[in-house]
């Protein structure tokens, strides 16, 4: 089951998200300061579900408080980061991390198995790869890179679309995935990897040692992926 995690928030083709076979998105902002103040915006009210996401860029001066209070979110990532900055990051435990697409080549195995151990996952967006020849080769050995590295079990591709004509079908990811050699098997667990970070940002907000710690609804995110959730694995 495939989310695409990462639409810009000025996106107004809101009718083409029903068409393309994606289970929901993500509606992300991407505000340049003043994170504490800033709240969730209101989201369009499609046949399919849509979650708020928070993209900051990563500062020296975030902390845990700050972090926690964009947690109103239902996704954050924390973007720009490198191999300089990358141990700091893990530390606040973002949803999503965007690695600097010219640096992913200076990371360490180290630090993706530390990212697993703690599944924290690695977002990298199609859209990064659609204007100009330079980025697309960047793109695609950034992609290799991780992969190489190990990344499949926490990579997820989004798309990043801020117009219609940028949003991708999950058939469009698996030829993507395809060029580099991955079984189906491995190319659907990467799609699936999308659900999977959604339903570990709910259990980040909603949960505590393992028990929900309420049942009241607060979100679409909790109604989604605890409340209803639940339902669905005990059927």
């Amino acid at each position: 089951m495939y989310y695409d995690l990462n639409i810009d928030c000025q996106f107004k083709d809101f009718s083409e998200l029903d068409c393309v076979d994606a289970k929901g998105y993500c509606m992300s902002m991407s505000p340049k300061e003043n994170y504490r103040s800033i709240s969730p915006f209101p989201v369009p009210a499609l046949e399919k579900p849509i979650y708020t996401r928070i993209n900051i860029e990563y500062q020296n001066r975030l902390d845990q408080s700050i972090m926690n209070s964009l947690r109103k979110f239902d996704i954050v990532c924390i973007q720009n980061v490198d191999s300089a900055n990358i141990s700091s990051v893990i530390k606040l435990d973002p949803d999503v991390i965007g690695l600097k697409i010219d640096e992913v080549r200076h990371i360490k195995k180290s630090f993706i198995n530390t990212l697993k151990e703690k599944k924290l996952y690695i977002e990298i967006c199609i859209r990064d790869a659609l204007y100009g020849s330079r980025e697309k080769i960047l793109w695609m050995n950034s992609l290799r890179r991780l992969l190489k590295l190990g990344c499949a079990r926490i990579l997820v591709v989004s798309t990043g679309a801020q117009i219609f004509t940028e949003l991708k079908t999950s058939n469009d990811i698996c030829k993507i995935l395809n060029v580099f050699g991955l079984s189906d098997d491995n190319v659907k667990k990467i799609l699936r990897n999308s659900e999977d970070v959604l339903r570990s940002a709910a259990l980040k907000r909603y949960s505590s040692r393992n028990a929900i710690v309420t049942n009241e609804n607060e979100g679409k995110l909790k109604e989604d992926f605890i409340i209803n959730y639940k339902k669905r694995e005990s059927l």
